[in-house]
């Protein structure tokens, strides 16, 4: 009986080791709603084709993921990816932050104390982040032996994804069409010799004067026709090199495909998968951003973009299917996203009769200075108003029959009166636990930083978009719209099938974690998805 019982043992510990992935690629498509992998669906490619449909047909597909905080917003949502720690954890509560002892606004990645290499962009680094990833980890367990890399246009999405002590990680400078980084990553100042290969090339160059006309025959539009639009869509790009030409090229149809070519680069001069040592590869595909924010998720070009991915998807899985050692068997895919979006509220209110609304966010601090301006004394009561944080000026009370709890429901009390706004919560509620018990409320909880966070976190009510822009959409919010997304795993460790349980996206790091065998990231909050793992 002993015998069997070690032979059991050895047994478990040989499949354990044989299902250990030897690349993880987990990519996160911006902006990428979880309706997208089925409303498009005719449009994509079977799944012998390997694109987004031999994800579904061979992976776990999650059909009920959803971020669990506000804002929905790249930076939150990148840094949520692989730690699995909220914003009140992780430290990134939304792309930029007030900075309370410096007084200035302060970027999610921003970091004055190192440099940028490649170029002359200010510079970026984790530093804010404050919990580790799955690459972190992966990077201690293995005595610095794994590789981790991260690619993306946007600075905080490959850096948040990537974390602090991965090999390679590159963002776009549009001011030169370059990959830089920063003397985080490359502590010698120069550029890793494929990234700066892959610069001299001047890929981008080539398309100067190229015209993004639709992939698909004019009737696979007939359900995208976005308010004022009827006519399929063409964008020709700026016909010279340059910063017009590097900025319009990331936000057209032809972004993704760069991105996809840099990755490939990597695989091959980074050797990632090519031996028993685990390696991790981020990468972000920002363009789906822009245009989502430009278009809508209702847009022949939003289709158009989620097609061109599904076929670059394709492309580089079978790329991969080639490279790493073992092929496919051997590498752990995962999809997912970093937040959604709203419709457009034009549209959704002219088009469909719906309740949709624009708002201006300067109307919330008119409101607030307004109040506190007769409830204590002129003075400059708001600090800052990054969506969904307020920053208030206790420095101006002079009298002390005002307390900070009272100051902060007053304004609260006046956000509450722009018509759009659904709720402002106040620090001083959320720090105490004193907050509505709603069943979003948490989302909102796992935003409130005790350091970084706003004194009112103001909630718009569904459908209503808060921007100083004339056109587009955006998002930010609790509502479904912005955090449901597609969370798809496939690859050695993962059981197949359609899962309808409600999970979080703080769920994918210790999952990751599971299946390299290795520790959760320091802030993981997140449960591995059980269902799914064999």
């Amino acid at each position: 009986m002993r015998s069997l019982s070690l032979l059991f043992l050895v047994a478990s510990f040989v499949v354990s080791f044989a299902q250990t992935p030897r690349l993880v690629v987990v990519i996160s498509i911006d902006q990428c709603r979880a309706d997208y992998l089925t409303r498009f669906n005719d449009h994509y490619l079977p799944a012998s084709q390997k694109g987004f449909n031999y994800l579904i047909a061979n992976g776990a597909h999650y059909r009920d993921a959803h971020f669990g905080h506000v804002p929905t917003a790249t930076g939150p949502g990148h840094a949520v990816l692989l730690s699995g720690a909220p914003p009140h954890l992780s430290g990134i509560v939304g792309n930029e932050w007030y900075d309370r002892q410096n007084k200035r606004e302060h970027y999610c990645v921003d970091d004055l104390t190192t440099e940028t290499v490649g170029g002359r962009s200010k510079p970026m680094s984790p530093k804010a982040l404050q919990v580790t990833t799955v690459g972190d980890e992966l990077k201690m367990a293995t005595g610095k032996r794994s590789k981790v890399v991260g690619i993306a246009y946007k600075d905080r999405a490959s850096i948040l994804m990537a974390g602090h002590a991965a090999d390679t990680v590159v963002w776009f400078d549009d001011s030169t069409g370059n990959w830089v980084s920063s003397k985080h990553y490359c502590p010698d100042g120069k550029l890793p010799q494929w990234v700066q290969a892959l610069n001299d090339e001047k890929h981008i160059d080539m398309f100067a004067g190229r015209t993004w006309k639709p992939l698909l025959p004019a009737e696979a539009y007939k359900d995208c026709r976005p308010l004022g639009n009827p006519e399929p869509f063409t964008a020709t790009l700026p016909a010279s090199p340059g910063q017009p030409l590097y900025k319009a090229f990331a936000s057209s149809g032809y972004g993704n495909d760069y991105v996809f070519l840099t990755a490939m680069r990597a695989v091959e001069a980074e050797g990632l998968g090519a031996d028993d040592t685990p390696d991790i590869l981020a990468i972000n595909l920002s363009t789906n951003d822009y245009i989502g924010h430009a278009f809508g998720p209702n847009s022949p070009q939003v289709l158009d973009i989620s097609v061109r991915t599904d076929r670059g998807l394709s492309d580089f899985l079978k790329f991969l299917d080639k490279k790493v050692k073992g092929g496919l068997k051997s590498t752990l895919i995962a999809i997912t996203a970093d937040h959604g979006v709203a419709p457009v509220p034009e549209e959704l209110a002219q088009s469909y009769r719906g309740p949709g609304k624009r708002i201006a966010s300067r109307l919330v601090e008119e409101k607030v200075e307004t109040a506190l301006d007769k409830l204590i004394g002129p003075a400059d009561w708001v600090l800052a108003y990054s969506e969904p944080h307020l920053y208030l000026n206790f420095g101006a009370i002079q009298s002390p029959l005002f307390t900070r709890e009272s100051i902060e429901q007053a304004a609260a009390d006046a956000a509450l009166e722009v018509d759009g706004v659904y709720f402002a919560f106040t620090r001083t509620q959320l720090l105490n636990g004193r907050a509505p018990g709603w069943d979003w409320s948490p989302l909102v909880y796992n935003a409130m930083h005790p350091h970084r966070s706003g004194d009112l976190i103001v909630i718009t009510a569904p459908n209503v978009y808060m921007s100083s822009y004339p056109t587009g959409t955006g998002h930010f919010t609790p509502w479904a719209y912005d955090t449901h997304v597609p969370l798809l795993l496939t690859g050695p460790g993962i059981k197949p099938g359609r899962y309808m349980r409600r999970v979080t996206t703080l769920d994918l790091a210790p999952t990751l974690s599971q299946l390299l065998n290795i520790e959760y990231p320091s802030g993981n909050m997140g449960k591995v998805l059980t269902e799914a793992v064999k």
